[in-house]
């Protein structure tokens, strides 16, 4: 049996949230399941709709094709769970333990049972799944006109809830099933309706054969009247339940930048007139422009979208209020509250008691303090682990799965500063990312700097043979566990991804960000001359 130091055993009850009570279970079985598949692991993601961020939970799967792992759980929620196999959203509770039991034997007809708590309200929400997960956008293959687009939404709004109510009807469902996924249809239209000018611009691009990789806009957005967002008045606001709902962090970042702010703030910003407006149509209005100009032209452009910015983001209260009719005291608080654990965890910077308090203060719904503070000890023992790791092998994190992957991926690489990016060939903010980087990549690979690109299975093989070769560096494929293992243990939820790794081969930073090539350079930099080169 390997022993951890007892600093090891406090690090993981605080990253883990012992100190938020007894955690969520959640097991099962797999009938059918062989390790010759291919596969050992699935993947468990929550999204705080607090903080605003997602957690992944790495799932081992036996070779008696068994599962069992314990997480910390906030509140009440539906969480995504992937096997290769199977994909859907489960519904959890705090310090519940739930069993789902698969049957793979036929892959094509992958069935499951829940027992445990919870179990009648997650059998009933697997009835209703496929209706709410259903979705003809990518089925859109030429432009509508706003009315079109809303009156085709609302009727399938309509469709589904015949559909749920059939399902009740005929069959039954748990009332707590049945009240999730009419809340799941609400806030699901209602972001499809917020995404029109979205929606739109890839119809434009499908009907006319344009490649989606340039993230430019090819099509006119059109501003939306008020009156287009009505809908936006028929939803419930203020229930702390509504945050249960996986489909309730995409609704409320997309209330929370609606094209309608933009809009109202770019029309007053015109209304008000400036300087700097005057001095961008006068440079618009030149046939042709020297690179001077194009310079300053670019740089004025990139303050007033930065002042119009500003002025949505104090604008957007009144704007949201008018176009609800609600006063949305909840909402607002969680975009409020969104926005201070970005940043909090941007910068890896915990806040002080001080200013816990006083935030806590400006807080109708107290309770929302739970997440920041949970955030504020993750991010707190992340620091102190760092601190205490400082020049002593002994207090590595200890190595598991994960790190014996990446301790053999990094091989090659001894003795070199690595540059890690979690790529995928259909990522524009991917593609954009590596071709800003090319200004300092060859620089810093004549010093010695690695870059190395990694991908997992959802880059098609035939993209993935064109794009490789053009990428300077080294490059990994993962496969769905080895994906699973790396994701986890670099709390990658998404594209692009960052990490840096020392001459050491020691990780130090799992999640690095950086706003401009500089940011880059200047991290990358100080790695590589840290023994005085």
């Amino acid at each position: 049996m390997i022993k951890f130091p007892l600093f090891f055993v406090a690090l993981f009850m605080v990253l883990n949230g012992f100190a938020q009570g007894e955690l969520t279970s959640y097991s099962g079985t797999i009938k059918g399941y062989r390790k010759e598949m291919g596969f050992s692991t699935g993947k468990l993601l929550i999204q705080n709709p607090v903080s605003g961020l997602n957690e992944s939970v790495l799932i081992n799967i036996s070779e008696e094709g068994r599962f069992s792992v314990d997480f910390p759980l906030l509140r009440p929620q539906e969480c995504w769970v992937y096997f290769p196999f199977s994909g859907a959203f489960v519904y959890l509770e705090p310090g519940a333990k739930l069993i789902q039991d698969f049957d793979i034997a036929d892959v094509p007809k992958v069935t499951s049972v829940f027992s445990g708590d919870g179990a009648a309200i997650n059998q009933d929400l697997g009835k209703v799944m496929p209706i709410l997960m259903e979705s003809t956008l990518n089925s859109i293959n030429k432009p509508l006109t706003p009315a079109q687009y809303k009156n085709d939404c609302l009727m399938q709004e309509n469709q589904k809830r015949a559909a749920i109510d059939s399902i009740k009807r005929v069959g039954g469902l748990h009332p707590e099933a049945y009240r999730r996924a009419l809340l799941a249809i609400q806030l699901n239209m209602a972001y499809t309706l917020m995404e029109y000018n979205n929606v739109m611009e890839s119809a434009y691009r499908r009907e006319n054969q344009l490649s989606f990789q340039n993230r430019t806009p090819m099509r006119q957005a059109s501003p939306l009247p008020a009156a287009y967002y009505d809908f936006l008045s028929k939803l419930r606001y203020g229930d702390p339940r509504n945050i249960e709902s996986a489909f309730y962090q995409a609704f409320l970042n997309k209330l929370k930048n609606v094209d309608l702010i933009a809009d109202e703030a770019k029309a007053t910003w015109e209304r008000a007139g400036s300087p700097l407006q005057n001095a961008i149509r006068e440079l618009e209005k030149q046939p042709t422009r020297s690179e001077q100009d194009s310079i300053t032209l670019h740089l004025y452009r990139t303050i007033q979208t930065s002042e119009q910015l500003k002025m949505g983001e104090k604008m957007r209260p009144q704007i949201l209020r008018a176009v609800t009719g609600s006063d949305l005291t909840l909402e607002l608080e969680l975009m409020r509250l969104q926005d201070t654990c970005w940043k909090m965890d941007y910068n890896q910077r915990p806040l002080d008691e001080t200013t816990l308090q006083a935030l806590k203060l400006t807080l109708k719904y107290p309770v929302l303090m739970d997440d920041v503070v949970h955030l504020n000890q993750q991010i707190k023992a992340k620091k102190a682990f760092s601190e205490q790791a400082e020049g002593s092998v002994q207090r590595q994190v200890p190595q598991g799965a994960a790190d014996l992957l990446l301790f053999y991926m990094l091989q090659p690489y001894k003795g070199k500063v690595v540059f890690v990016d979690f790529w995928a060939t259909w990522c524009a903010p991917c593609l954009k990312a590596m071709k800003d980087m090319e200004s300092i990549k060859a620089e810093l690979m004549a010093k010695g700097v690695v870059f190395l690109y990694v991908t997992n299975q959802s880059s098609p093989s035939e993209a993935y043979d064109v794009m490789m070769p053009t990428i300077k560096g080294e490059h990994y494929k993962l496969d769905a566990d080895a994906d699973n293992r790396l994701s986890t243990y670099f709390g990658r939820n998404g594209f692009p991804h960052y990490a840096l790794i020392n001459k050491q081969g020691e990780v130090v930073n799992k999640d690095f960000k950086w706003n401009d090539v500089e940011d880059a350079r200047k991290a990358l930099t100080a790695l590589q001359t840290a023994n005085g080169e």
